[in-house]
């Protein structure tokens, strides 16, 4: 005697694929304005004196409490002396 034959198993149906909505362009961008030109520096008139440069410094402490801190580190060359190349190149 033959066995029966089992019937194929029950595919469900395949799902068509999402909808998806067309792409929309990002808002344009506003254009690019540039800032206004700054004014030339006009050197000092011959004649009028003009301060020194004070060196910067920074106060050490918590609050501005302490000893007065020089920025410049040792070793370091003076303003206007040019930067040398160290040992290393």
């Amino acid at each position: 005697m033959v066995p029966p034959v089992a019937p194929p198993p029950v595919v469900p149906p395949v799902a068509p694929p999402p909808v998806v909505p067309p792409v929309v362009p990002p808002p344009a961008a506003p254009p690019i304005i540039p800032p206004p030109a700054a004014a030339p520096i006009v050197p000092a008139a011959a004649g009028v004196p003009v301060a020194p440069a004070a060196p910067v410094t920074t106060m050490g402490g918590y609050g501005g409490k302490g000893v007065v801190v020089e920025t410049v580190p040792e070793g370091a060359p003076a303003p206007g002396e040019p930067i040398l190349p160290g040992p290393n190149g």
